[in-house]
C-alpha cells in the first residue's frame, strides 16, 4: 500500500522476509516492511515491525498527528509483538513520523484474524476491517466459517473488543 504525503513524498507498507541491501532489522520470516520515500524515489528511511514469525501489512493510512498506522495480519508474539490470541490475529500498528512504533494491538481470537482495511476517523481514532474464522477472545458472535469485522479503536480503547490497545 502507498501513501502520497503532503511533501510530495510516500510512504509504503508491505511485508518482506529479506534482511539485505535496502532492507535491515528483520525479525525473522516474514515482518511488515515501513518506508518513506522522498518526492525522486530515494529511501529516507525503513522499519521492519514484527516478531520471529509471519507478520503481514496491508493497509496504511498517514495520521493526523504526522505517524502512520497499518493494518495486516499477525502470527507472532514476540520481539515488539504482544497479545496474539492464536494462528493469526488481525493487526493494527502505530507509529509515529519517524516510524517508530507508538503502540500495536493484536485483534481476534484461536481462528484466522486478517486486517484488510484502515482508515482514520476524524476524531483520530482507527476503523479496521477484516474477516475472522474465530469464535472466542475479542470475536464473539461469529455466524459461520469465516465472517467479516470492523473494530473501532480510539481514545486507545478497542471498541469492538473493549480492552486498551
Amino acid at each position: 500500500m502507498l501513501c502520497r504525503l503532503g511533501d510530495g513524498g510516500y510512504v509504503a507498507v508491505g511485508y518482506t522476509s529479506s534482511n539485505d541491501d535496502d532492507v535491515s532489522g528483520n525479525y525473522g520470516k516474514y515482518d511488515a516492511w515501513l518506508t518513506k520515500f522522498d518526492s525522486d524515489g530515494n529511501i529516507l528511511w525503513q522499519k521492519c515491525l514484527g516478531g520471529t514469525s509471519n507478520d503481514y501489512a496491508y493497509d496504511l493510512v498517514a495520521t493526523a498527528d504526522g505517524g502512520y498506522a497499518f493494518t495486516g495480519k499477525v502470527r507472532s508474539n514476540d520481539e515488539i509483538v504482544s497479545g496474539n490470541h492464536g494462528s493469526y490475529d488481525i493487526w493494527v500498528v502505530k507509529t509515529d513520523a519517524d516510524g517508530t512504533l507508538a503502540w500495536q494491538k493484536c485483534i481476534g481470537g484461536s481462528g484466522s484474524d486478517y486486517g484488510y482495511s484502515l482508515l482514520e476517523n476524524a476524531d483520530g481514532s482507527l476503523t479496521v476491517a477484516g474477516f475472522t474464522k474465530s469464535t472466542d477472545e475479542d470475536i464473539t458472535n461469529n455466524l459461520g466459517n469465516g465472517d467479516a469485522v470492523l473494530a473501532k479503536l480510539g481514545g486507545r480503547c478497542c471498541y469492538a473488543c473493549r480492552s486498551c490497545c
